[in-house]
């Protein structure tokens, strides 16, 4: 009996060991995340790193560390903005709370932050859609030379981005194309940013594009479309007087319909004017006019000096009863005009504006 019971109290302390162990080892599986992917390392390093312990911290980017020498992009992220901590103009904090929170325990450490954005640049992954803004923040450290280039440029990762959809990187690749003088991909890009994000600046340059004929055939009308397009978007957003980014592009705005309007007014009234191209031959003594009517010259009067007096005289029209005297002029040029004017009159009738063009 004694012998049993010996042998049934070893059995049980074997098992309580053996259960201790596989709760020892589930703790440290726990842990260190053994057998864990990369993206479950990089969760789990997170977890510890908010913990206030300094040992926590410590592990915590450790792991995330593992992650990301595995090549997990969100692991090298977070390292490389942990270490940087001040970022370039433009560029858009992936973690910000994160890396407001570590400042006390993560010392600012540039070197490693560059260490972790080369490694993300040469990873495949952060060529991903789903980085869109990554990329587009990678083109703001290359630019402001925090990193250096490794295979590509930052228009490289600029255009990445704006093909991918990022806003930001389409207003400022259109941008850089407008500097260059290449308009058509300008505004291609600049409406892809329109239709993105509803962004009036975008509205503007489209606007200009069309009122100057850069890249596109002038087009006035389609010139006030954007413009006006522009307008409402600042009307329905925040009080332009208190931002002043905002009142500057809304007067802008404003400024550049009253100029397209004023230019269609005139193309307007430029289009009710008839141009009637003329020329002249002779001498001082006589002048004869001639109006270019299709291909050919057509003599419809000449301008006579006598007696140091200038006379106009128009040739009729067809129908017409012929003048019997000339007409006194002031000029020869006003001799001219008489001619042209009776022409005029005759060939396309009376109440419309007509344009004298002297041809050689």
């Amino acid at each position: 009996m004694k012998k049993w019971i010996k042998s049934a109290l070893v059995v049980a302390v074997l098992a309580a060991l053996s259960y201790g162990g596989y709760i020892g080892y589930l703790s440290l599986q726990d842990y260190f995340c053994w057998n864990c992917a990369p993206e479950g390392i990089y969760n789990r390093g997170v977890r510890f790193l908010q913990d206030p312990e300094e040992k926590s911290v410590d592990h915590g980017l450790a792991l995330i560390d593992s992650a990301a020498r595995q090549k997990f992009a969100d692991a090298q992220i977070f390292l490389a903005e942990a270490y940087l901590q001040t970022f370039p103009q433009g560029y858009v904090v992936q973690h910000s709370e994160d890396v407001e929170r570590l400042k006390s325990k993560i010392p600012m450490n540039q070197g490693q932050a560059v260490f972790y954005y080369t490694d993300l640049m040469n990873n495949p992954a952060a060529t991903q859609g789903k980085y869109k803004e990554m990329q587009y923040n990678i083109a703001q450290l290359i630019k402001a030379g925090i990193v250096k280039r490794a295979r590509y440029s930052d228009r490289h990762w600029l255009t990445l981005a704006a093909q991918h959809g990022d806003m930001k990187a389409m207003l400022e690749l259109a941008q850089a194309c407008h500097a260059e003088g290449d308009y058509v991909t300008a505004r291609q890009w600049f409406s892809s940013a329109f239709n993105a994000g509803r962004q009036p600046e975008a509205a503007i340059m489209i606007g200009d594009y069309y009122l100057y004929g850069k890249g596109v055939g002038k087009d006035v009308s389609q010139a006030i479309q954007w413009y006006e397009q522009a307008q409402g978007i600042l009307s329905r957003a925040d009080d332009p007087a208190i931002d002043p980014g905002k009142k500057l592009m809304a007067e802008s705005a404003a400024f550049r319909v009253d100029i397209a309007k004023r230019k269609r007014l005139d193309l307007f009234k430029e289009q009710q004017t008839t141009k009637i191209a003329y020329r002249i031959r002779g001498d001082l003594s006589i002048v004869a006019v001639y109006a270019i009517h299709k291909d050919d010259d057509l003599h419809i009067g000449d301008v006579e000096k006598k007696y140091d007096r200038f006379w106009a005289m128009p040739l009729p029209w067809p129908g017409q009863a012929p003048s019997s005297e000339p007409i006194k002029a002031a000029s020869l040029n006003d001799g001219v005009n008489l001619i042209l004017e009776n022409y005029a009159v005759n060939a396309f009738g009376s109440g419309k504006k007509y344009q004298f063009v002297l041809k050689p």
